[in-house]
Protein backbone atom coordinates (compact mmCIF):
# COMPACT_ATOMS: atom_id res chain seq x y z
CA UNK A 1 0.00 0.00 0.00
CA UNK A 2 1.44 3.23 -1.00
CA UNK A 3 0.31 6.90 1.25
CA UNK A 4 -0.22 9.71 -0.59
CA UNK A 5 -0.36 13.25 0.66
CA UNK A 6 -1.88 15.96 -1.43
CA UNK A 7 -2.06 19.83 -1.51
CA UNK A 8 -4.30 21.96 -3.80
CA UNK A 9 -5.00 25.38 -3.72
CA UNK A 10 -6.96 27.58 -6.41
CA UNK A 11 -5.69 30.11 -8.95
CA UNK A 12 -7.64 33.06 -9.18
CA UNK A 13 -7.52 35.85 -12.22
CA UNK A 14 -7.50 39.45 -11.67
CA UNK A 15 -11.38 39.61 -11.17
CA UNK A 16 -10.68 37.41 -8.31
CA UNK A 17 -12.42 34.25 -10.17
CA UNK A 18 -11.14 30.70 -10.08
CA UNK A 19 -9.81 29.61 -12.87
CA UNK A 20 -7.88 26.30 -12.07
CA UNK A 21 -6.49 24.36 -9.29
CA UNK A 22 -2.78 24.20 -9.00
CA UNK A 23 -1.65 21.40 -5.99
CA UNK A 24 1.32 18.93 -5.42
CA UNK A 25 1.16 15.33 -4.52
CA UNK A 26 4.10 13.08 -2.46
CA UNK A 27 4.62 10.22 -2.17
CA UNK A 28 4.58 9.77 2.24
CA UNK A 29 4.97 5.62 2.26
CA UNK A 30 7.88 5.60 3.80
CA UNK A 31 7.25 8.11 6.51
CA UNK A 32 3.86 6.73 7.40
CA UNK A 33 6.19 2.99 7.60
CA UNK A 34 8.66 4.28 10.48
CA UNK A 35 5.61 6.29 12.18
CA UNK A 36 4.10 2.88 12.25
CA UNK A 37 7.13 1.47 13.48
CA UNK A 38 7.50 4.54 16.04
CA UNK A 39 3.89 3.69 17.60
CA UNK A 40 4.37 -0.57 17.86
CA UNK A 41 8.06 0.78 20.03
CA UNK A 42 6.36 2.79 21.78
CA UNK A 43 2.99 0.97 22.78
CA UNK A 44 3.68 -2.65 22.60
CA UNK A 45 6.60 -5.00 23.81
CA UNK A 46 9.11 -5.30 21.40
CA UNK A 47 9.70 -9.23 22.50
CA UNK A 48 6.57 -10.57 23.09
CA UNK A 49 4.21 -7.49 21.08
CA UNK A 50 1.88 -7.69 24.03
CA UNK A 51 0.27 -4.04 25.00
CA UNK A 52 2.89 -2.35 27.41
CA UNK A 53 1.73 -0.13 30.12
CA UNK A 54 1.47 3.27 28.28
CA UNK A 55 -1.00 1.74 26.03
CA UNK A 56 -3.17 -0.22 28.54
CA UNK A 57 -2.78 3.40 30.76
CA UNK A 58 -4.66 5.82 27.21
CA UNK A 59 -7.24 2.43 26.88
CA UNK A 60 -7.85 3.27 30.39
CA UNK A 61 -8.27 6.78 30.25
CA UNK A 62 -10.46 6.63 27.21
CA UNK A 63 -12.79 3.78 28.52
CA UNK A 64 -12.90 6.19 32.04
CA UNK A 65 -13.68 8.92 29.87
CA UNK A 66 -16.74 7.10 27.40
CA UNK A 67 -18.39 5.65 30.68
CA UNK A 68 -18.34 9.25 32.37
CA UNK A 69 -19.85 10.78 28.81
CA UNK A 70 -22.64 8.05 29.36
CA UNK A 71 -23.19 8.70 32.91
CA UNK A 72 -23.70 12.14 32.17
CA UNK A 73 -26.04 11.32 29.56
CA UNK A 74 -28.35 9.03 31.49
CA UNK A 75 -28.50 11.34 34.56
CA UNK A 76 -29.38 14.26 32.26
CA UNK A 77 -32.27 12.46 30.53
CA UNK A 78 -33.73 10.70 33.87
CA UNK A 79 -35.31 13.91 34.36
CA UNK A 80 -37.94 15.85 32.12
CA UNK A 81 -36.37 19.40 32.85
CA UNK A 82 -32.54 19.57 33.97
CA UNK A 83 -31.64 23.06 34.95
CA UNK A 84 -28.07 24.33 34.27
CA UNK A 85 -27.83 24.33 38.36
CA UNK A 86 -28.35 20.17 37.88
CA UNK A 87 -26.25 19.89 34.79
CA UNK A 88 -23.40 21.69 36.52
CA UNK A 89 -23.42 19.61 39.27
CA UNK A 90 -23.74 16.55 37.31
CA UNK A 91 -20.68 17.40 35.41
CA UNK A 92 -18.72 18.30 38.64
CA UNK A 93 -19.26 14.87 39.76
CA UNK A 94 -18.28 13.50 36.43
CA UNK A 95 -15.36 15.76 36.32
CA UNK A 96 -14.30 14.67 40.03
CA UNK A 97 -14.65 10.94 39.24
CA UNK A 98 -12.49 11.67 36.11
CA UNK A 99 -9.57 13.01 38.15
CA UNK A 100 -10.00 10.46 40.87
CA UNK A 101 -9.07 7.72 38.29
CA UNK A 102 -6.56 9.50 36.66
CA UNK A 103 -4.72 9.96 40.12
CA UNK A 104 -5.16 6.63 40.94
CA UNK A 105 -4.08 5.27 37.49
CA UNK A 106 -0.86 7.59 37.46
CA UNK A 107 -0.39 6.47 41.27
CA UNK A 108 -0.16 2.61 39.44
CA UNK A 109 2.34 3.95 36.81
CA UNK A 110 4.60 5.92 39.33
CA UNK A 111 4.58 2.36 41.54
CA UNK A 112 5.32 0.40 38.36
CA UNK A 113 8.50 2.25 37.49
CA UNK A 114 9.75 2.70 40.53
CA UNK A 115 9.45 -1.14 41.11
CA UNK A 116 12.05 -1.43 37.67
Amino acid sequence: MRWIASRAFPVHDAAGQVVRVAGISEDISERMTHQQHLEELANFDTLTHLPNRRLLVGRMLHKSVHLLAQKLVRETKSGATVSSRETEAVLLRSAETFVDALTHIRSLVKYNDAGQ
